[in-house]
């Protein structure tokens, strides 16, 4: 959505973004735009999170894109006997509460709490990182496994989440799955991070 909104910046009153990268492109363009970080709130606060059971082990949620569908079709081998949840949501127009592969509000949080691991991969060949995704997972104590991404700091990939080429998460999300105390310990670290710094 890029593009949109670079059409639009120079008739808004300011221009704030989630994302380092989008803000150093807008600049580029000559939109002052400053950077707007997410991070830890108690409205996404999830007591239970590092206590809840969790009998999903990997999630994706993102809209469909071409390489998204690509990358998870080949996932199917080593995730097969693993318990997984994919929803795609069509990427072609606006997805109102409901809509298929589309989950938001409490639906959305009951899922990410119920899952192990979310599977984060772009849509496309930018490597941004999706805040949003990443920072309603860590509040629910589900641990990310996402595409290699720049701007991600303070999060620290292998501490945080982990990162990897879109071909190998599958391997990574597996790795970790059947690691439990990593897991364990990474969830409890990206909570703990964006408790004290974000």
């Amino acid at each position: 959505h890029f593009d949109f909104n670079l059409a639009l910046a120079p008739r808004a009153g300011a221009v704030l973004d989630i994302n380092r990268a989008a803000q150093r492109e807008l600049r580029w363009h000559g939109i002052g735009a400053e950077y707007f970080p997410l991070g830890y709130t108690e409205l996404w606060d999830r007591p239970d999170a590092l206590t809840a059971p969790r009998p999903l082990d990997v999630l994706f949620l993102g809209a469909h894109s071409a390489r998204r569908a690509k990358l998870l079709g080949a996932y199917a081998g080593t995730l097969a006997d693993l318990e997984c949840e994919l929803r795609l949501a069509d990427a072609l127009r606006p997805n109102p509460r409901g809509a298929a592969g589309y989950l938001s509000g409490t639906e959305k949080w009951q899922l990410l709490q119920r899952a192990k691991v979310l599977l984060n991969l772009h849509q496309g060949p930018a490597l941004y990182f999706e805040w949003l995704r990443v920072i309603e997972a860590v509040h629910a104590g589900c641990v990310v496994v996402s595409d290699a991404s720049c701007d991600h700091l303070p999060l620290v990939p292998g501490e945080h989440f982990l990162a990897g080429r879109g071909e190998a998460l599958a391997f990574l999300a597996r790795g970790l799955i059947e690691d439990p105390d990593r897991l364990a310990t990474m969830r409890a670290s990206a909570r703990e991070l964006i408790r004290r710094e974000l």
